[in-house]
């Protein structure tokens, strides 16, 4: 029979009960979805899953609009959603608390009015890449603070239609695909989030693709110790 939780344990006691520690459900890890379009609609609710728990999401809050296209992206304690399309394109930036369901409040905003952007992040800095109409440049905002973003510098070529996705470790950001002069891109370039600078070329994808899915873990899969970089790419 587990001993009581009050008091104070041995370093032993505690592995040993640990899977017993009642859990509070606002520390667990958090995944959120912003907006996007049903089958109906444009929305603005905001999700809540558990990704270490298998299971339906649930309600967390709404953006102040219903809205697509959006970046997003965050911190161990910010989500950011930047961007998008509602009725027309918005340079809004607006957050959420992890730890708190509600509806999001607003961060400040970016240079323009902006969709299909790409984004990439640390646990320090949130930032936006390209978008529709095509652009090279980039931004971003201390995700700690509230404010508008600042510039950050420049992708190699004006693109839109990039990933849509975080895909980064804590020092490097990358991009992959979109569209250049009207005709989808193989590129793939980074930058390095904790200083401010251009876009550096990475390599090349084995086609050219936009409207990507990215993600990024700093688990290893094959035995490297290097950040997993993942890209999704939709049928041509």
């Amino acid at each position: 029979m587990a001993p009581s939780y009050s008091g104070v344990w041995n370093i032993s006691t505690q592995y040993q009960y640990r899977t017993g520690w009642p859990v509070d459900v606002n520390l667990e890890p958090t995944g959120l979805i912003a907006g996007g379009q049903d089958d109906s609609a444009v929305v603005n609710t905001v999700q809540r899953i558990i990704p270490t728990v298998a299971g339906n999401s649930t309600d967390f809050g709404d953006l102040s609009a219903v809205r697509q296209a959006s970046a997003a992206g965050g911190s161990d304690t910010r989500f950011i959603v930047a961007g998008g399309y509602q009725a027309s394109k918005v340079n809004i930036i607006e957050y959420f608390t992890y730890t708190t369901a509600g509806n999001a409040t607003d961060f400040g905003d970016i240079g323009a009015t902006r969709d299909l952007l790409s984004s990439t992040c640390n646990n320090t800095r949130f930032i936006t890449m390209g978008g529709a109409t095509a652009t090279n440049t980039i931004e971003y905002v201390t995700i700690a603070s509230t404010g508008n973003a600042s510039d950050f510098g420049d992708l190699t070529a004006t693109l839109e239609e990039g990933h849509v996705g975080v895909i980064s470790s804590s020092i490097r950001g990358i991009l992959a695909g979109g569209k250049k002069g009207g005709s989808r891109a193989n590129v793939i370039e980074y930058l390095t989030i904790v200083s401010t600078g251009n876009g550096r070329d990475f390599g090349d994808m084995t086609s050219s693709r936009n409207l990507l899915a990215g993600a990024s873990s700093s688990i290893p899969l094959y035995g490297d110790t290097s950040v997993q970089l993942f890209i999704l790419c939709p049928p041509n």
